[in-house]
């Protein structure tokens, strides 16, 4: 396979391979839990967890990726009537939601939504590229513009940290992204 950079078109062999990624972490997930409780959910099926009393509130346009350290699901931004810069996590054991980092949160990065956001399971870390925000109230987050910084998620640490901004870029309307442990790349579709 050809090495590409983020911004370039994948081959229909990458496409392929990150589908197969989202069936992976398909796996991932239930493989994370118990023997237990793995053998309470019926096959084949979508099961509704019920009985987590704190949750993030309804949105679309957000992204989560599961971390194999923790166990969790991590969700950060989306958009219901304002966009979101909140993080939160999941844990399929305990069928619990905890919030992580508040919105707005005045030090990651600025609420958006459109964004892309996938596991590092080399350098334990969650990156987040791109997205658009509107009006935001963080400092630095002006204005109706498409964000595409890059940065990074610590879940040990609980802290964001930007690493740069990425200028000359084409957004792309709920773009997918795939990462490439092996040479620590991405692939943007």
């Amino acid at each position: 396979m050809t090495k590409r950079n983020l911004f370039t078109t994948p081959t229909m062999a990458e496409s392929r391979a990150a589908m197969l990624g989202v069936v992976v972490i398909a796996c991932l997930l239930c493989a994370s839990r118990s023997v237990e409780a793995a053998a309470s959910f019926p096959a084949n099926t979508w099961v509704v967890m019920t009985g987590a009393e704190q949750k993030p509130g309804l949105r679309g346009w957000n992204q989560v990726s599961y971390d194999l350290e923790f166990k969790e699901i991590v969700l950060f931004g989306g958009s219901s009537s304002t966009y979101m810069s909140d993080t939160w996590t999941y844990s399929l054991d305990e069928n619990l939601w905890r919030m992580q980092r508040p919105h707005p949160d005045p030090t990651g990065p600025c609420r958006r939504d459109n964004h892309n956001l996938v596991y590092d399971p080399v350098g334990l870390r969650h990156w987040l590229f791109n997205g658009i925000s509107y009006d935001n109230l963080q400092p630095g987050c002006v204005g109706k513009e498409t964000r595409a910084g890059i940065w990074t998620y610590d879940r040990a640490r609980n802290n964001w940290i930007k690493l740069n901004d990425v200028s000359n870029i084409n957004h792309r309307l709920a773009p997918g992204m795939a990462y490439n442990p092996e040479d620590r790349s991405f692939l943007q579709f």
